[in-house]
Order: structure tokens, then C-alpha cells, then sequence
């Protein structure tokens, strides 16, 4: 527990926030082949201590260490960068929290992936070398940028998070009808809002906030127009 009160839970997750893509339907279906690569490599994963020399019935430790080279990456990265990120006062509260895990969570992720190079051949030296710590910062970096993103949408303010719904969905709309501007009534018909508070009058009021932030246009007949 921290002092100002955080578990520390949410932290321990790496969280994933794709980019909103269209839904379409299609027949389409994931190969044979690709579903039997990522099965054969989940296999491999379940493997793995058996396959560096050490029985999955067995209590023992399986040791991994860093290569020079590795270990050199490593520090560097975590001083120069990692820790800097935390140091330099720009992260809220909770991502210095979710920042403080990633230093072993990359250790992890670059013993999986040493472990997989190792167990299908690849390699035969069971030592962290820096290609497997220099990928792991790859997915350290992707993991962070969605984590920025995961962090701040549970920050937005509620009138924000409305805005952006009745925005979004007018985008969405101009480029299926091309037709950029929108009428209150037809926000309302469109159910763009949760069903208790989608009233003609909140949504004048939240296309009012719309016209403030400069978002988009509104005229005072609280028509909205997008701005290509």
C-alpha cells in the first residue's frame, strides 16, 4: 500500500489499448499455419525448463544470467532512460507505479524470449544475450505507449469522456453519409448517449462544451459541424 492509498494492484497488469478498428464481417479465418505456429510455440513456453535440463516435477532453479554485453544495455537503458522517465516529474502517480514494475518485467519478458530461441535450436548458450534484452526493451516501449493510453482514458473527466462520444460518432457518420453537420435531434435519435441522460437539453449543453474546446463548430441553433 503507498502512501497516498494505492494498492499497488493495478500495476502488477500490462495493459493493452488497440486502436478502435471498423467492424466488418468476413469469412476470412487465421491460416492453419499461423494458429499452428503460435501452438507450437505456446508448447514450447510449457516446455521450457524441461528442455534447458531441469524436470518440470523438479523444485530447482534454472540459472539465466545476463551476457556482458547484455548486462551493459540493461543498465544503460534502465539509467539513461527508464529511470529518467520516472525522475523527470512527468508521470502521474499512478504510471510511476505501473513504471517501477517494468524494470523486472523486462527481465522476464527477455528470459522468454532467450528461452524460445533456445529451445527451438537457435541458440545454444542459455545466458540473456543482448538481442534478447535489446527485443525486450522493444516491447517495453510498445507496452508504455499503451499504458499512457490506458492510464489517461481512466483519468478523463466524465463531461470529456461524453464530448468525445458525440465527436467520434459524428466522425464516424460524416464519413459514411459525407455529411459533417448534425443536428441535436439527430444525435438523440442516433442514442450517441446513455439512455438516462440522453436528453435534447444535455446535449445542447455538451455540444456548448464542444463549441468552448474548440473541438468542432456549433451554431446557436446547437447545430455541430466537424472541422475537416
Amino acid at each position: 500500500m503507498t502512501s497516498d492509498g494505492r494498492d499497488g494492484f493495478l500495476a502488477r497488469l500490462l495493459l493493452i489499448y488497440p486502436d478502435r478498428v471498423p467492424l466488418h464481417y468476413t469469412n476470412t479465418t487465421l491460416p492453419y499455419t499461423s494458429k499452428a505456429v503460435w501452438a507450437r510455440y505456446y508448447k514450447d513456453l510449457s516446455k521450457m525448463l524441461g528442455k534447458l535440463g531441469v524436470g518440470l516435477e523438479e523444485k530447482e532453479t534454472v540459472e539465466m544470467p545476463f551476457t556482458e554485453q547484455a548486462t551493459r544495455i540493461f543498465s544503460e537503458w534502465l539509467n539513461n532512460v527508464h529511470l529518467k522517465e520516472i525522475d523527470n516529474g512527468e508521470l502521474s502517480p499512478m504510471l510511476e507505479d505501473a513504471w517501477a514494475k517494468l524494470r523486472s518485467y523486462l527481465v522476464r519478458i527477455a528470459i522468454i524470449i532467450q528461452g524460445l530461441w533456445h529451445i527451438n535450436g537457435e541458440l545454444k548458450d542459455r545466458r540473456i544475450d543482448d538481442a534478447s534484452v535489446l527485443n525486450a526493451i522493444e516491447v517495453i516501449n510498445y507496452l508504455k505507449s499503451h499504458l499512457r493510453r490506458s492510464y489517461d482514458s481512466l483519468q478523463v473527466d466524465p463531461e470529456e469522456m461524453l464530448m468525445q462520444s458525440i465527436l467520434s460518432w459524428a466522425r464516424r457518420k460524416g464519413e459514411e453519409k459525407d455529411q459533417f453537420s448534425f443536428t441535436p435531434r439527430e444525435i438523440q435519435q442516433a442514442g450517441v448517449l446513455p439512455s438516462g441522460i440522453n436528453r435534447s437539453s444535455r446535449i445542447k449543453e455538451l455540444l456548448v462544451s464542444i463549441k468552448d474546446h474548440g473541438y468542432a463548430l456549433v451554431d446557436d441553433a446547437y447545430t455541430l459541424t466537424i472541422i475537416a
